[in-house]
């Protein structure tokens, strides 16, 4: 406990609690309520289906605008849900809930697979700089960035350029997520494939059929 934090106490007269007291009052908020998890995650993708659905019918495509933009929304808002699951936060254990985040994730360009994979690495190793890059952008310090040749600069400002973030879905998903862990490791990033395959097939039935 610091000075300041004592201090403060004293102040405002309330008591202190040490870190192992905050780690005891944060438990009761580490228990899930699944009924819960279960109503948030059905009634998203309810709302996810009803949005593709009226995006598909719009007759107008201001209308069809309004539709796909709240869906991106919302496409969000269930990746939250993907990724607390992915962490074994939400409905840990359920082999239901593992194949729908699956096929969601398949169909976002995020295959469980390597997404734990990166991911994870990226957690375990917040604030160091080697491997910066895997599950996240590549960060150099100072020093490094006065040693590297012109071209090892020009590849850094490449990837770290909002044009590059902007098209991340081709980008950071189609090659980062899929392609690339797929060339690697073919038979273990199978579903990187597959991840592919089915937005190619998705948006050719988009283009091909709805226009």
């Amino acid at each position: 406990m610091t000075t300041a934090t004592a201090e403060a106490g004293t102040v405002t007269g309330a008591a202190v609690r040490t870190e192992k007291d905050l780690i005891i009052a944060t438990r009761p908020f580490t228990e899930e309520d699944k009924g819960k998890s279960w109503a948030v995650t059905i009634s998203s993708l309810l709302i996810l289906a009803g949005l593709a659905a009226g995006a598909i019918a719009s007759p107008w495509w201001l209308l069809r605008l309004a539709f796909s933009l709240v869906e991106g929304l919302t496409i969000v808002r269930v990746f939250c849900l993907f990724h607390d699951f992915q962490h074994g936060a939400l409905l840990r254990q359920s082999k239901l809930a593992e194949a729908i985040h699956w096929v969601f994730g398949v169909s976002i360009l995020v295959p469980p697979s390597v997404w734990r994979e990166t991911h994870n690495y990226h957690h375990a190793h917040t604030a160091k700089i080697v491997g910066s890059h895997v599950g996240s952008y590549l960060m150099v310090t100072t020093e490094m960035w006065a040693k590297m040749s012109a071209k090892e600069r020009s590849d850094y400002k490449l990837l770290r350029h909002p044009a590059l973030i902007f098209f991340a879905y081709f980008t950071v998903f189609a090659i980062g997520m899929c392609l690339s862990p797929f060339r690697r490791n073919p038979s273990k990033n199978w579903d990187s494939l597959l991840a592919l395959v089915v937005q190619a097939l998705g948006n050719a039935l988009i283009f091909g059929v709805f226009g």
